[in-house]
């Protein structure tokens, strides 16, 4: 039998309610919420409400959500933190400019690298 903790992470990251959803980017649990920003059928706003969170994370969560506005995912691109770049990078929804432009001129090497690999990916798919 897992424990609460375990169990609400699980829900977090598997339901498509977006009710339990909201409820759950609330959590006090750390690992929750990034489970509720891992998860594609996470509603815009919570991604909104997260793009802005105090951990990189989280944050990192909002940026690889597929579920994520265009409009906050071109801000997470630009993000201080690069876990959050890198993030952003692998979304598939990320515009192939700045795209480029993480994988041309981002100050670090893994960003460069997850952007290299989703453009390349996109170049193979389109062939």
């Amino acid at each position: 039998m897992r424990d609460p903790l375990t169990q609400t992470t699980f829900v977090a990251s598997t339901t498509r309610d977006t009710d339990t959803l909201k409820q759950l980017a609330l959590h006090a649990e750390h690992r929750v919420r990034f489970s509720v920003a891992y998860n594609p059928h996470t509603p815009q706003e919570v991604l909104t409400m997260f793009s802005i969170d105090p951990s990189a994370v989280i944050r990192r969560g909002a940026a690889k959500n597929p579920n994520t506005p265009l409009e906050l995912l071109e801000e997470l691109a630009r993000d201080e933190d690069y876990i959050v770049r890198k993030g952003a990078a692998v979304n598939p929804a990320l515009p192939t400019a700045l795209l480029t432009v993480l994988m041309e001129t981002d100050e670090e090497k893994e960003v460069r690298e997850s952007a290299s690999i989703t453009y390349e990916g996109r170049c193979l798919s389109a062939t």
